[in-house]
């Protein structure tokens, strides 16, 4: 038995099919976009007010074009689990032990005006009762004047941001290139100068920009890329604080003036401490030349200069005879510390102590500076971790603050040869 097969109909059929299943793919993609649509809807119609809009702000740049719910009766219902569902009640709700079901209930009358009143009273006190509280638990001290600058720099480079995000994703300025815009514009004000001294002597910005960085976007990518010494503490992360106390390198220090703001005056705090600032070092590697001992006395002669020294920085006087001024001192032992107060050298290289000098004695800038001294100083300034300490002075003036960072030894001064203390 022969069949005969008809190749024009197959084709013809192969076709209608063929045509049938794009049709039937098309129809599948319009379905789904469909879906996505109305999922989308029932999330944004059913989700919690954002905190934004709970607090009454409404943002220039709107995620989506659906407008938020209208607020729910402040009245127990079947459909809300029991709970009271104003505007800020809808972020509190405990979701955890909303009921899995529910029993039919009879209708109820409204309540009374006074039964109203009782109920947004108590609604009310629920709310701001724990804020109140809170309040009067943890007072957060009073700013310094850097504070204000640093909290308007910060939310300056957040709109910066969103306003290029919601214009171009695609073509947005990193946050570091901000970040660094924001310290550029910091130093370059006037009231900003002492700030910037120290911080372009010790190379300070590049240890404040990653905790501007983390401060402005918290992640733990940018946690992690912080120097040791300025990884916020939990009481940091847990405590409100001002973001001048984030700026400073001693830890235990940062989390006493958290824990106490009330106690310090933020101003005073930040300037005696970067007068304070001191580098330890043993004697053999700032004078490695000096003559040693184990112990016993040696008579020396002091130089052209008498020295008093101060948290507030060195000032110098010359002496009537450069050479009458003999006395007995320890000779020093190799492992002897010495330690040279920074703002000597913040001085040095702004020239600032230049000005304490009077007719005919030798001006500071062309005094010789001990070499020994400025490579360990310049060393040191390159560390990930914090190398330096802090002046006894600093503490007198502020005890409550842990003496842990004191720095220990002999001070001496970042020029010339070794001048022992006087027995």
């Amino acid at each position: 038995m022969t069949f005969e097969t008809d190749i024009g109909a197959l084709r013809d059929r192969n076709r209608e099919l063929t045509e049938s299943l794009s049709t039937t793919r098309q129809r599948l993609v319009d379905i789904t976009n469909n879906l996505n649509q109305l999922t989308d809807y029932v999330d944004q119609t059913s989700r919690p007010h954002s905190y934004s809009s709970a607090l009454g702000y409404t943002s220039p740049f709107p995620l989506n074009a659906i407008p938020p719910p209208a607020p729910r009766s402040i009245y127990p219902t079947v459909e809300n689990g029991g709970y009271h569902s104003g505007l800020l009640s809808d972020l509190f709700v405990d979701h955890g032990h909303e009921p899995t079901t529910f029993a039919p209930r009879a209708t109820r009358s409204p309540p009374s005006v006074s039964q109203q009143r009782a109920i947004s009273s108590s609604h009310s006190e629920e709310i701001t009762k724990p804020l109140s509280d809170a309040s009067r638990n943890y007072p957060v001290g009073r700013p310094s004047d850097a504070c204000f600058d640093i909290i308007h720099h910060e939310g300056l480079v957040r709109q910066i941001m969103v306003e290029e995000f919601a214009e171009d994703p695609a073509n947005c300025q990193s946050l570091d290139s901000l970040v660094a815009r924001m310290l550029q514009s910091l130093a370059s004000s006037e009231k900003w100068e002492r700030h910037r001294d120290f911080c372009n002597a010790l190379n300070g910005w590049d240890k404040l920009g990653p905790i501007t960085r983390w401060r402005i976007e918290p992640t733990a990518k940018h946690y992690m890329q912080l120097a040791p010494d300025y990884r916020p503490s939990r009481l940091q992360m847990t405590r409100h604080h001002w973001p001048i106390v984030d700026w400073l390198p001693f830890p235990k220090i940062r989390d006493a003036l958290v824990l106490n703001p009330e106690r310090y005056d933020l101003n005073k705090v930040c300037s005696e401490l970067n007068a304070s600032f001191c580098l330890e070092m043993e004697f053999a590697n700032a004078y490695p030349d000096a003559e040693l001992g184990d112990s016993g006395m040696a008579q020396t002669r002091a130089h052209g200069t008498t020295r008093s020294v101060g948290p507030g920085g060195p000032t110098r006087s010359p002496s009537n005879n450069i050479f009458n001024d003999t006395h007995l001192r320890r000779k020093p032992r190799k492992d002897d510390v010495v330690y040279v107060l920074i703002q000597e050298y913040v001085d040095h290289r702004t020239g600032a102590d230049s000005s304490t000098t009077t007719a005919g004695s030798q001006s500071q800038q062309h005094r010789h500076i001990n070499e020994n001294i400025l490579t360990y100083l310049l060393l040191a300034i390159r560390q990930l971790e914090n190398p330096f300490k802090l002046h006894s002075k600093f503490f007198d003036q502020f005890p409550g603050l842990p003496r842990e960072y004191m720095v220990r030894g002999e001070e001496v001064s970042i020029f010339g040869d070794y001048r022992p203390t006087k027995v």
